[in-house]
């Protein structure tokens, strides 16, 4: 198994235990949360629309690029979320709120991106491999969690309490 494969199980494993530590009201929360980013995105995407069609197109080229980027990482995030609390259903006495749950959404960036990084890495299209990419991953998330590396293994855990 290739390390950023071993990361993401990690961090799959991780992002369940959360959601199962949460009230059972999460799953409309996200749902909440869903609707909302989608709705977002599509305002925004006629508002890009709109905008590349005007004379002044050439000043909204790269913004557009930004924003379609960004919405569609956020509205994956939230999807990945609401399909893991679907399939492993919160039973915990958490709280949620916005916090809580824009931490679990910054989890699921994550797992999306290191879940690209793996597929890339068996397609043999990045080196997955190297310190450098596996690296950054890591440092990208130290903030919220722990990395232990033994033995070419990881461990990934929260490291502050709620």
């Amino acid at each position: 198994m290739r390390p950023a494969e071993q990361v993401l199980h990690a961090l799959e494993a991780l992002l369940a235990a959360e959601i199962r530590s949460f009230e059972p009201v999460l799953t409309i929360e996200l749902a909440r949360h869903l609707n909302a980013a989608w709705c977002a995105r599509t305002r925004r995407h006629h508002e890009l629309l709109f905008n590349l069609a005007a004379p002044w197109a050439d000043n909204w080229t790269q913004e557009a690029q930004r924003r379609t980027t960004d919405d569609a990482m956020a509205t994956s995030a939230l999807s990945l979320l609401l399909q893991e609390a679907l399939a492993t259903p919160p039973e915990g006495d958490r709280a949620v709120d916005l916090l809580a749950v824009a931490d679990m959404v910054a989890l699921a960036q994550l797992i999306l991106h290191s879940g690209i990084t793996a597929v890339a890495g068996v397609a043999d299209l990045l080196e997955v491999g190297s310190p450098w990419v596996l690296t950054r991953l890591l440092l990208s998330f130290r903030e919220r969690c722990s990395i232990e590396v033994r033995r070419g293994r990881f461990r990934v855990w929260r490291s502050w309490s709620c």
